[in-house]
C-alpha cells in the first residue's frame, strides 16, 4: 500500500453550500403598477470541481386608464453551469464517480515526479486527473417578454393586443 492508500470517494466529494438571495420591489398607483425582483442562486456541486449559478432578474408593468390597459413583462436569466465528466460506459469512459469506485485504493493519488498515478492492472483512469483535467462549463442566458394592449372601443367592444418574445443563447 502506497503512503497508506487512497479513499478515492473522500478526495472527490465535499459537503456543498447553497446560497439563495432575492430582492423585490413593488409599488404604483391608481393607474399604475409595477413589480421587479433581482434573484441569485448559487451551489457548490458535491463534487469539488462542480458549481451552479444563476442569476435573473424581473420586471413587471401594467397601466390601467379610463379606455387603455396595457402592460409589459420582462425576465432574464444567466446561468453558469460547471460540470465534470460522469461518462456513459465502463473502463475509460465511465467517468469520475465510476473511477473513484473502482480505481486502486492502494495507490497513491500522485507519483513522485508530481503525474497522476496509474495502475498497472486495470482500465480505469485516475480519479483525480479525471476531476481536475476535464472540466466543461455551460453559459446559458434566456430572456422572456411579454406586452399587450387593450382598448375599449365603446362598451363592450375592445380591441386587444399581445406580442411576446423567448431569446436562448447557449
Amino acid at each position: 500500500i502506497q503512503n497508506g492508500g487512497t479513499d478515492w470517494q473522500s478526495e472527490l466529494l465535499r459537503k456543498s453550500v447553497v446560497h439563495s438571495h432575492s430582492l423585490s420591489l413593488a409599488g404604483g398607483s391608481k393607474s399604475t403598477k409595477y413589480y421587479a425582483s433581482l434573484n441569485y442562486f448559487g451551489q457548490d456541486g458535491v463534487l469539488k470541481t462542480s458549481s451552479y449559478d444563476r442569476y435573473d432578474g424581473r420586471v413587471n408593468i401594467e397601466y390601467t386608464g379610463p379606455k387603455l390597459k396595457a402592460g409589459a413583462n420582462i425576465s432574464t436569466s444567466y446561468t453558469k453551469d460547471k460540470v465534470v465528466p460522469l461518462g456513459y460506459n465502463t473502463n475509460e469512459e465511465g467517468g469520475v464517480l465510476y473511477a473513484a469506485r473502482n480505481f486502486d485504493p492502494t495507490l497513491a493519488i500522485k507519483n513522485e515526479d508530481g503525474s497522476y498515478q496509474r495502475s498497472d492492472f486495470l482500465n480505469v483512469d485516475n480519479p483525480l486527473a479525471l476531476l481536475y483535467g476535464k472540466t466543461s462549463t455551460t453559459n446559458n442566458y434566456r430572456t422572456l417578454g411579454t406586452a399587450f394592449a387593450e382598448y375599449t372601443v365603446v362598451d363592450g367592444w375592445k380591441i386587444k393586443a399581445n406580442v411576446g418574445f423567448d431569446v436562448r443563447n447557449s
